[in-house]
């Protein structure tokens, strides 16, 4: 299968995260630079306050969340501290979707060099959108922690609307596991989109018996294809293409009505 510039692919963060990096590289692009000055205030204004926010809660400063208290307060925030650690995202993230295969984030690089192909954003719960080359800093938080989850499901729908609006898109496609808080937020913010004909559609990709590895290893491998045009291997679970209906969350219905990829697992 095989999509345009007017798609727009969702594919969410992950906790594993290699650590390090340099200095901001402002020549990098960013999700910031298809906003309006207003949209980017609001997207800048939304990353900082959750920073600090998680910043004065030990729930989200200390133990396994330790490494957030050295996050530095610098553009990426709309600040000047200079002392951060940066990587592009495509190379900060390490889970099971970012290594579906080798040499995956090469990959998707190159494949987002063709300006007539889809376009590609990451949900993150630090930064809320991402553009896959823009620079952040090594964190850890997840979607469904309550600050994370509380600011996303406020933004996310002004932020996904200027995209939609600014680039043109008419259908979205989501990798996110189905009942994770990614896929809930994304939802809600899509509704609108379409309940006022925006976008054309939202589909979904479901993997059948799904977990921890099986979800996003098999997101990976969907991406690629999307991306490339190329079909791919290593399937583990099926997976259903599904469209999202506007009025419920959980009302979903199976796109064309079968499976796309019969995987063995």
């Amino acid at each position: 299968m095989r999509f345009g510039s007017e798609t727009l692919l969702l594919i969410p963060c992950c906790a594993k995260k290699r650590a390090g990096g340099g200095p901001w590289d402002a020549n990098l692009p960013a999700v910031a630079d298809t906003f309006d000055s207003e949209t980017y205030d609001i997207l800048i204004s939304a990353r900082r306050e959750l920073l600090l926010t998680i910043k004065e809660l030990p729930a989200y400063s200390k133990g396994k969340y330790a490494k957030n208290m050295s996050i530095a307060l610098g553009p990426d925030f709309g600040g000047d501290d200079g002392s951060g650690q940066y990587r592009p995202a495509l190379e900060r993230y390490t889970g099971s979707l970012y290594k579906a295969e080798t040499n995956w984030s090469a990959q998707v690089a190159k494949a987002l060099l063709n300006r007539t192909g889809p376009k590609l954003l990451i949900q993150s719960a630090l930064y809320g959108l991402l553009h896959p080359w823009e620079p952040i800093q090594d964190y850890n938080l997840q979607t469904s922690d309550i600050p994370a989850k509380t600011i996303w499901s406020h933004k996310m729908p002004c932020l996904l609307k200027a995209f939609v609006e600014r680039m043109n898109i008419q259908r979205i496609i989501m990798y996110f596991g189905g009942s994770t808080t990614y896929f809930r937020i994304a939802v809600q913010a899509v509704k609108p989109l379409l309940q006022s004909v925006k976008l054309k559609e939202v589909l979904h990709y479901n993997v059948e018996r799904g977990n921890a590895y099986h979800t996003p290893h098999n997101h990976g491998l969907i991406l690629l294809r999307d991306l490339t045009g190329k079909e791919t291997s290593g399937y583990t679970r099926p997976i259903n293409l599904r469209k999202i209906d506007v009025y419920d969350v959980y009302t979903i219905e199976r796109y064309n009505g079968h499976q796309i990829i019969n995987a063995h697992g």
